[in-house]
């Protein structure tokens, strides 16, 4: 073929056997949860737990007026300091107990973890980076035992869905990062939690921790582990008890974003986070804030429900650098706090400020929203839980066939196995530049007609083979829907193949491998988004390529998952989060521990050697973004290259509007332009998309989720993307002749 040469792979290094876990260095074995809640019982304390669940749930619908306060490190690393802050706290609870609400914030992990940086307290106890978390667990549950004795609930964030089969039972309130606050994964999460959760927001992106409240309220179906330690389905009832907690702001920002979730039909109530932004490095900034939020309630706003505060017993922050013999104790090793001088003087001011309200005439009542509390006590026990606590909006946990049983029953032929190692290796020269030829990915947004995307894959096959020496074409075929309106509405072939809310998971699972295998048959490789870290062990050794989803990419999870997929990776931005995707493929090149499942479906922590063949997937906004994108790249010392999704920006509604953006982006190729590697196109038999209707079945070839271009359209955009390649290569020729493969 023409352009540069591309390496193929030497089948005495590289079995075609060994197609899956090529980046996994191994799968430790994760205690089951009931284990680790029988080791470290604690039934005392779960009278305490629901009453303080109940207590808060009313403060955040505004049925009661005291104000929440979550106080502690923004992540706990040591448990006696932690416990010693604890012990501070209790008097002042009970002294403001007709004002405050007091939690402990015992937050175990950390959003911005790995990659060099400490992971939290739960995956990294040791704080050394050699990922005892099987430690980690017990340490994390025995603090939370010892705080909840104290009579004081505790607070903790969940990064993942596994972890909190360890802890849930004893936390009181819980919280989603603003990384991950769009992610349609720890939404569904958050349905299922026995407490009410905070979604964390950016004040640029208030709207999706508005959007993941609404979503989480309904009832949700996703893959986690029972407490057993068993890979499952898991059912959830919805949360009504879920809220937004916003950086602190004006008073306008506040009625601004009370309208917001007013006009959603939620409750006007927030909680403020006053050690967001500047008051992470600056501790007076924080104090500074919660004066504020205090005046403002004195003066009788009902805005906000609660305040958190990022306090220890000591001011400031340390760090970890200099190991952990020399960390001072008591002080954070993170994001600054305030001291516990400063903290009582806060609650002090915070509970003469609620005092002064109900003194004042009464302001008009914040809307309120019935709650759909935790009302499943009894109706499902699942054996190792504590039901007075835990899985109070758990249906069920349906039994999910081990991965290992669906790779025995459909099995990937050698041909297979062959097309797509070498698939692999030709994107991964796509990437690094050793080769000139440009990734193309193009298929239905989301499948849900295995018939039909297969006379999409026979067209798409046909034009691959017709354009290989110029276009690397790969299928897209992505099962889950990683967007935010999938909350609420069809999820996609592998959670729910049958289109009507029945969730027949395995089934979704067996039809999705088949079709991967039907497709791969015909000699086109393929390429799936993937939102959780279960999925991929069902179907990630027929893939090519991997994408993670704009919702997810500021997700350490989903990060973490990348660092050890045998593809490479893209990681998908969306319109001002190129930042995001940049950081990802950063994070995602390092080694990482996460949670997830064995082929034979039982809870393990997977090790990676990280993952140097993620890139970055830019909206089609510009030549001066893609630019920007690459020098930073290039500084990174990564790959100066990015795909570009002609179907995202305005191409996401508008078929005409991608067709002209992947137009471009060929006019600037045929000029030479080597910013771009790739495209990806939305795309399918038939233009534009349709909705789903009960006893309605969907016209044969057209999207059911976001619109797509025609096959007429993407096949002259196939011959456009080509011809660019080789009015790239005539224009190089004089200065470089290309070498053949």
């Amino acid at each position: 073929m023409g352009g540069l040469a591309e390496p193929e792979p030497e089948d005495d290094a590289l079995c075609p056997e060994d197609l899956d876990d090529l980046r996994i260095r191994d799968i430790r074995p994760l205690m089951p949860s009931a284990c680790l809640i029988e080791e470290i019982a604690a039934p005392d304390v779960y009278g305490m737990i629901t009453a303080a669940r109940s207590q808060l749930s009313r403060a955040v619908r505004g049925a009661d007026d005291r104000l929440i306060v979550v106080a502690g490190p923004p992540s706990t690393h040591d448990p006696a300091a932690t416990l010693e802050y604890a012990r501070r706290l209790k008097p002042l609870a009970l002294q403001y107990k007709d004002e405050l609400l007091l939690v402990v914030r015992v937050f175990l992990d950390r959003p911005d973890g790995g990659a060099g940086s400490w992971s939290g307290a739960m995956y990294d106890p040791d704080l050394d980076g050699s990922y005892a978390i099987n430690k980690g667990f017990r340490q994390a549950r025995q603090l939370l035992l010892d705080i909840s004795k104290l009579g004081l609930p505790a607070g903790c964030i969940y990064l993942d869905t596994i972890s909190p089969q360890f802890i849930a039972d004893l936390v009181s309130w819980s919280a989603i990062s603003e990384r991950t606050a769009e992610s349609k994964l720890h939404r569904e999460l958050a349905s299922g939690l026995s407490t009410p959760v905070g979604f964390q927001a950016a004040h640029a992106n208030f709207n999706i921790a508005a959007e993941a409240v609404r979503a989480s309220a309904a009832p949700h179906t996703f893959l986690s582990v029972s407490k057993q330690g068993v890979a499952g389905i898991v059912q959830t009832t919805g949360n009504r008890d879920c809220h937004t907690v916003v950086p602190a702001s004006t008073e306008a920002e506040e009625q601004a974003a009370c309208e917001t979730l007013a006009a959603l039909g939620l409750p006007a109530r927030l909680m403020i986070d006053c050690g967001a932004g500047k008051a992470q490095v600056d501790p007076d900034v924080q104090a500074k804030a919660a004066a504020e939020v205090a005046s403002r309630i004195a003066s009788g706003s009902t805005h906000a429900c609660g305040v958190l505060l990022a306090s220890f017993l000591e001011g400031g922050r340390q760090s970890l650098a200099e190991g952990t013999a020399a960390l001072t104790e008591g002080q954070s090793v993170t994001a600054a706090c305030i001291d516990w001088p400063t903290t009582a003087a806060i609650l002090q001011s915070l509970a003469a400020a609620v005092r002064q309200r109900r003194a004042n005439p009464q302001p008009p009542a914040a809307a309120r929203a019935e709650s759909r509390g935790p009302t499943n006590t009894g109706l499902f026990a699942e054996l190792g839980s504590t039901p007075a606590t835990d899985n109070l909006r758990i249906t069920a946990i349906r039994p999910l066939l081990p991965p290992a049983c669906l790779l025995e029953e459909l099995p990937a032929p050698q041909h297979t196995k062959q097309l797509v190692l070498q698939t692999r290796c030709a994107i991964s020269a796509v990437l690094q530049g050793s080769s000139d030829r440009l990734l193309v990915l193009a298929g239905p947004h989301t499948a849900h007609d295995a018939k039909a995307a297969m006379e999409f894959a026979a067209r798409l096959a046909a034009a691959a083979r017709k354009h290989a020496a110029e276009l690397l074409v790969v299928m897209a075929l992505t099962f889950e829907r990683p967007s935010s309106d999938a909350a609420l509405g069809w999820k996609g072939m592998i959670h729910d193949p049958d289109l009507d809310g029945s969730y027949a998971i395995n089934k979704g699972f067996r039809l999705a491998r088949g079709l991967l295998l039907d497709i791969n048959g015909l000699g086109l490789p393929t390429g799936s988004i993937f939102s959780d870290t279960i999925t991929p062990q069902f179907i990630a050794d027929l893939n090519s390529l991997a994408m993670v989803g704009s919702q997810a990419i500021g997700s350490r999870a989903h990060r973490e998952l990348a660092s050890g997929l045998s593809t490479p990776v893209g990681f998908q931005a969306a319109a001002g989060s190129s930042y995001l995707a940049v950081d990802a493929v950063r994070a995602s090149a390092a080694p990482h521990a996460f949670l997830s499942v064995s082929k034979q479906g039982v809870a393990g922590i997977v090790e990676t050697t990280g993952n140097r063949d993620c890139h970055a997937v830019l909206p089609a906004t510009g030549e001066a973004e893609e630019q920007a994108v690459c020098e930073t790249l290039q500084k990174l010392e990564l790959p100066p290259r990015v795909v570009i999704d002609c179907g995202s920006a305005k191409g996401r509604a508008d078929p005409e509007a991608q067709a002209q953006s992947a137009a471009e982006v060929a006019g600037r190729i045929a000029k030479g332009s080597t910013h771009v590697c790739g495209v990806m196109l939305d795309s399918f038999l038939l233009s534009g998309s349709q909705e789903l209707k009960k006893g309605i079945t969907p016209a044969f070839g057209m999207s059911v989720t976001t619109p797509c271009l025609d096959w007429g359209t993407t096949a002259s955009l196939l011959d456009k993307l080509a011809a660019a390649v080789r009015d790239r290569r005539e224009a190089a020729a004089p200065n470089k002749k290309p070498r053949t493969a």
